[in-house]
């Protein structure tokens, strides 16, 4: 498989991962005829895709989870804001049932380099991302040798740390240009939105609301909506606000394009200590694929290949596939010579992270 901007597309291609939003599957995998919904596609804010074509059958994504457990969670997540916005109150039970599935799935991984190269629409990026950040949260979670107890309480915060958005206008949340200052300030609400929401239910742990009010604070303390710095920030939030920013900036939205994986670990990398707990980032890298398989990337001698396969120890330098010469295929710790100097697919920027 491959990832491609859906302009790319061509009639005997299919898809190679599903899409789904809000928890219903809206193209599954395996479907052919894709130019048909290419502009259905643009317009529920779809850019990229993963195909299967004659190039790239021997290319496979290793999943961090199952396409079913992300399809349950973007529905459970969906479901919580829903009753939030009509004033209810969410039944919580649900959502840690989720968290110990999830739990149980994420402790069985044994490739730890993870591909959350998710496809999310303009409808469902919320609950998408709050499901992505859940995830890579409990592998920093694991990767701290956190029990299992505190894990379960670091991902149910980590699923309702969004929640809060659900109290604001969809026109803000959805705005395809730059936020006005009044704009901006709004939607700096949501963590005190989403704690007062929630503060009140017995199924939420006090460390799990941290999370909720607390994934914008920064570690060098010009954060919000408490301006807490350092060690007086909780660990949960400060997990969560790596994995919030990562998610965000390496996803497709209405007001820019996509980060590569390597430009946000670069810009989180270089962050570190000043709006990141730094031991946090390291634990956080260590997960990351900077080159997910089915990517395309250009080469330092100006030639494209795929992705093909990862080297754990050597992350910068996957196994690629030549766009020519037949499909050769290299790998580059064997070929140091070769660099990849950028993704053919890159996006640009945006101070909106979350």
């Amino acid at each position: 498989m491959k990832l491609i901007h859906i302009d790319e597309i061509t009639q005997e291609m299919k898809l190679a991962r599903p899409i789904i939003s809000g928890g219903t599957y809206l193209l599954r995998e395996g479907q052919t005829e894709l130019t048909r919904y290419r502009e259905k596609l643009k317009n529920i804010g779809i850019e990229y895709i993963y195909v299967e074509d004659e190039f790239s059958p021997d290319i496979e994504l290793n999943e961090t989870i199952r396409a079913e457990t992300r399809r349950r969670g973007q529905e459970l997540v969906q479901e919580m804001f829903s009753e939030i916005s009509c004033q209810g109150s969410p039944d919580l039970r649900e959502a840690r049932e989720y968290v110990r599935d999830l739990i149980d799935e994420i402790m069985q991984i044994e490739d730890v380099l993870i591909n959350l190269q998710d496809i999310k629409t303009t409808d469902s990026y919320t609950y998408a991302h709050s499901v992505n950040v859940t995830v890579l949260s409990l592998l920093v979670g694991r990767s701290l040798e956190l029990n299992l107890e505190r894990m379960e309480k670091l991902g149910l915060g980590a699923l309702t740390h969004d929640v809060g958005k659900s109290s604001l206008p969809e026109d803000i949340l959805k705005k395809p240009g730059p936020l006005t200052d009044k704009e901006y300030e709004a939607i700096k609400e949501h963590p005190r939105l989403g704690y007062e929401r929630l503060k009140d239910l017995p199924e939420l742990p006090p460390t799990s609301l941290a999370v909720v009010l607390g994934h914008h604070e920064s570690y060098q303390g010009d954060g919000y909506p408490r301006g807490r710095a350092g060690d007086d920030i909780h660990l949960y939030p400060r997990i969560v606000t790596i994995t919030d920013v990562f998610d965000a900036l390496t996803s497709d939205r209405v007001y820019r394009e996509r980060w590569t994986v390597r430009k946000a670990v670069d810009w989180i990398t270089s962050r570190s200590g000043d709006k990141f707990d730094p031991e946090l980032v390291r634990h956080f890298i260590r997960y990351v694929t900077l080159y997910p398989n089915g990517t395309r990337v250009r080469l330092n001698d100006g030639r494209e290949a795929l992705v093909k396969e990862q080297n754990e120890n050597f992350p910068a330098r996957p196994v690629i596939k030549m766009m020519e010469n037949g499909g050769d295929v290299l790998d580059l710790t064997d070929k140091l010579d070769l660099i990849i100097e950028d993704e053919v697919t890159a996006g640009s920027c945006s101070r909106r992270e979350g």
